[in-house]
């Protein structure tokens, strides 16, 4: 076995001999791998890796954090052009071999990329350069659901019909940079776009062409089209001052009878339905 610094290494096929893994742990490995080819990195989506394994994204990411626990995998998540997170890219720590006695293994600037004994790995494999997972890949884009996705939310431009090959190629270059996140933020800005739905001089509006260029989409996401209306100003209502409770002073339950018989009327007095000890009593407590 290839002597690594600080101690011995292990290769691709001894990961699956670890008892502390689980099958799905495992089974997310391998497709690292396969992805990886004869180098040592490999960078599928979530989403990806979610269908091909038939898994739930929270079982995907429980069975993933096994390998970056054990320090089988190591994590790191990459930024598009405007500094955005991007894919995750999956450095396999494993793999990272020096020298090269193993049988099936391929040397390359004294790394050793451990392949399993007696089968060997060539450029044939499939990795990330060719066949691979990346967003852009024919294999991977769901055309249709980025036209549903447009044609849903923007009901104010003109509808999608067709797919051509220009279109499926120009949403396969946005996808090697945006997410399908991106692309639905993207038509509901196109939408809540006020110049970008036709009310301009130019009586120019929109289209799902237009939106998926390069230039353009990077334009609405970052808000050049925004309706800038005035806010406006609400007027500040008064509050109105409390209005003083004259009765007051008053005993509870004398006032209450009083209010009982029509005498008080909330804040106004009804002398003609008090009697005579009434006002004398309402004059002595300073209300009359």
């Amino acid at each position: 076995m290839g002597k690594k610094k600080g101690g011995w290494g292990v290769t691709y096929h001894e990961v699956y001999l670890l008892e502390n893994l689980t099958i799905e742990a495992k089974a997310i490995y391998g497709a690292l791998c396969s992805f990886a080819g004869v180098g040592a990195t490999a960078y599928p989506s979530i989403d990806y890796l979610c269908r091909i394994l038939c898994v739930s994204e929270k079982r995907l990411l429980k069975h993933m954090n096994l390998l970056i626990g054990a320090g089988i995998v190591k994590k790191e998540r990459a930024k598009d052009k405007f500094g955005r997170p991007a894919n995750n890219i999956y450095t396999l720590v494993p793999n990272l071999q020096f020298g090269s006695s193993q049988i099936g293994g391929v040397q390359k600037e004294g790394v050793y990329f451990g392949g399993v004994q007696g089968v060997g790995i060539n450029n044939n494999t499939i990795n990330n350069n060719t066949l691979n997972n990346t967003k852009g890949n024919k294999k991977d884009v769901d055309y249709q659901e980025i036209v549903n996705l447009y044609n849903d939310t923007c009901v104010s431009l003109p509808k999608v019909l067709a797919l051509s090959e220009s279109r499926k190629k120009n949403i396969r270059a946005r996808l090697r940079t945006y997410s399908l996140e991106d692309f639905k933020k993207l038509f509901e800005m196109a939408e809540g776009s006020g110049f970008l739905r036709g009310e301009n001089d130019r009586n120019w509006s929109a289209n799902f062409d237009w939106l998926i260029k390069d230039s353009s989409m990077a334009k609405v996401l970052e808000g050049n089209y925004e309706d800038r209306r005035a806010a406006e100003s609400t007027p500040s209502k008064e509050i109105p001052e409390k209005e003083e409770d004259r009765f007051a002073c008053l005993d509870v339950q004398i006032r209450q009878e009083l209010e009982a018989k029509g005498v008080i009327e909330r804040q106004t007095l009804v002398l003609g339905e008090a009697t005579p000890e009434e006002i004398e009593y309402l004059q002595n407590c300073g209300v009359l």
